[in-house]
């Protein structure tokens, strides 16, 4: 299945993204990819998988002395890869990002979830390869 890539503007920032899969959006909220490996490929075969480099982290923008939001730089992504609503799967420490976006923008939010509570609706045979 292959990957989509690549960087987008947001709120003064530029965030690097990942895309795979097809079906409802999900939104991997982390602090790297790399603690999303081993479910990227295994959650694509059910969604339409978002995976970021979060400002400050990875290939994105280093944090800089202007205010920003982690939670207004999700929005500004969603509406860059016109994602309209995704379930936010929480990967620690996103938990917090989550939560506080739901709060904020709750009419973008179909629920925020564990990924590890994801992982048991994809079939064995998919979990097995991650």
């Amino acid at each position: 299945m292959m990957v989509t890539s690549g960087f987008a503007r947001v709120n003064g920032a530029r965030l690097y993204f990942e895309v795979q899969g097809s079906g409802p959006a999900l939104v991997l909220l982390t602090d790297g990819p790399e603690n999303t490996d081993s479910h990227f490929g295994a959650l694509a075969e059910s969604f339409q998988v978002l995976r970021y480099d979060m400002r400050g982290s990875g290939n994105s923008t280093s944090i800089s002395q202007e205010p920003f939001s982690h939670t207004e730089d999700l929005l500004e992504l969603m509406d860059h890869l016109s994602l309209a609503r995704a379930v936010l799967g929480e990967v620690t420490p996103g938990a917090t990002i989550a939560g506080e976006f739901a709060e904020e923008f709750p009419e973008r939010v179909v629920a925020v979830r564990s990924v590890e509570s994801l992982l048991p609706a994809i079939p064995e045979s998919v979990r097995s390869t991650r």
